[in-house]
């Protein structure tokens, strides 16, 4: 694959994917592959304004595209139509990754400038698991969780606004002979780390 961009050239994005079936209800799955994107519009111009909130987000022209090379490796369980569980590893490293940066701290009168920065180099590493139960025929649970590690490399610290645990959770219901359905949604999302960054 090719991306052509009229304002950044041409950027490869090689990806090689396998899938291996061991067992009838069991998949594992790896792959690697380069990736590009170049800046949004609202990364190079937004200039969006909450006073109400106390804070600013600013775009920047000066943005250039971010690569990345992408490493993962995974396994599925699908033993029966009322359970499935996943579980996948994953390693990037990307360079001038598009991240929000904290420009400036607010001060009475004055609101937290937020704008879009590139990070020269950085890492993200982790795990995600996943889950559904189903009971009954009429009751569905999906469980999720993701661990991220992040390292901005240049400054050697984490990632600004990533956070290191994430879990969700939904309860679905159903009824199909009265023709309801219903669920309920929860979420977790841990600390995030923030910074001042004027340079």
């Amino acid at each position: 694959r090719l991306d052509l961009d009229t304002t950044f050239g041409i950027n490869p994005t090689p990806k090689l994917s396998l899938r291996y079936d061991p067992y009838e209800h069991v998949a594992i799955r790896t792959s690697y592959g380069w990736g590009y994107r170049a800046p949004a519009f609202k990364e190079l111009l937004l200039l969006f304004e909450n006073p109400s909130a106390g804070y600013v987000v600013e775009g920047n022209p000066e943005l250039v595209p971010e690569s990345s090379r992408s490493l993962q490796m995974g396994a599925e369980f699908d033993a029966t139509d009322g359970f499935w569980f996943s579980v996948n590893g994953f390693h990037n490293r990307i360079e001038d990754l598009i991240a929000i940066g904290t420009l400036e701290e607010g001060v009475p009168g004055e609101p937290i400038r937020y704008g879009y920065v590139n990070i020269a180099s950085a890492m993200t590493r982790g795990f995600e698991v996943g889950s559904r139960i189903e009971f009954l025929r009429v009751l569905s649970l999906h469980l999720g969780y993701t661990l991220t590690d992040t390292l901005d490399i240049e400054r050697d610290r984490p990632l600004e606004g990533r956070a290191l645990h994430r879990s969700t959770a939904k309860l679905s219901a159903r009824h199909p002979v009265w023709g309801l359905y219903g669920l309920v949604r929860a979420g977790y999302v841990g600390t995030r780390p923030f910074y001042v960054d004027i340079d």
